[in-house]
C-alpha cells in the first residue's frame, strides 16, 4: 500500500515545524492553527487506525464471508464495532497532542486563546500569568479526557 510509507514519512514531524509553511500559505489566522492541529494528529492517528484493522483476528472476516455478507455489511458489521473501541482509546490518546497543537498554534500570534495569556505573560515577566495558564491547560486537559473516558465507558460497554 502506497499510503503507508507517506503517512510513516510524515507521522514524526512535530506539529510546530509545519508552523512556517502554514503561516506563508494561510497567513497568521485560526486557519492556520486548525492546519497545525491537523498536522499534528492525523498522520499518527491514520496509523494507528490501520494497525487496529490489521489486528483485527482474520477469521472474523472468513466468518462474515461465509455467512454471505457482502464487503460493505463484513465493514459496517464486522470491521467497525471490532475496532472502534480501540480507536476511541486512540483519540483520547491524540486529543493530547492536538492539545498541545493548539497551544502551539495559539503562540505563534493568534489574539485569543491559552497559548495567547503564556504567551502574554512571557512577554510581561509575569510567572503567575504563565503558571495560571499552565493550570487551565492542565484543568481542561484532564476534564476533557474524563468526558471522553466516561463516554466510552458507556458507548463501549461491552469493552472492560
Amino acid at each position: 500500500m502506497l499510503i503507508s510509507p507517506i503517512l510513516r514519512l510524515m507521522a514524526p514531524i512535530a506539529p510546530i515545524a509545519w508552523i512556517p509553511i502554514a503561516i506563508v500559505v494561510f497567513g497568521i489566522n485560526n486557519f492556520t492553527a486548525m492546519f497545525i492541529v491537523f498536522m499534528g494528529v492525523y498522520f499518527i492517528l491514520t496509523i494507528a487506525t490501520l494497525a487496529e484493522i490489521e489486528r483485527l483476528p482474520p477469521e472474523y472476516h472468513i466468518i462474515a464471508e461465509n455467512l454471505g455478507a457482502p464487503t460493505w455489511k463484513r465493514w459496517v458489521f464486522v470491521v467497525f464495532p471490532a475496532v472502534l473501541p480501540g480507536v476511541f482509546g486512540l483519540l483520547r490518546i491524540n486529543f493530547i497532542a492536538a492539545w498541545m497543537a493548539v497551544l502551539v498554534a495559539e503562540m505563534i500570534g493568534l489574539r485569543d486563546g491559552l497559548g495567547t495569556i503564556i504567551m502574554m505573560g512571557r512577554n510581561l515577566f509575569n510567572s503567575q500569568l504563565i503558571m495560571f495558564g499552565m493550570l487551565v491547560i492542565g484543568l481542561c486537559g484532564f476534564l476533557i479526557d474524563v468526558v471522553l473516558k466516561t463516554i466510552g465507558k458507556y458507548v463501549f460497554w461491552w469493552r472492560v
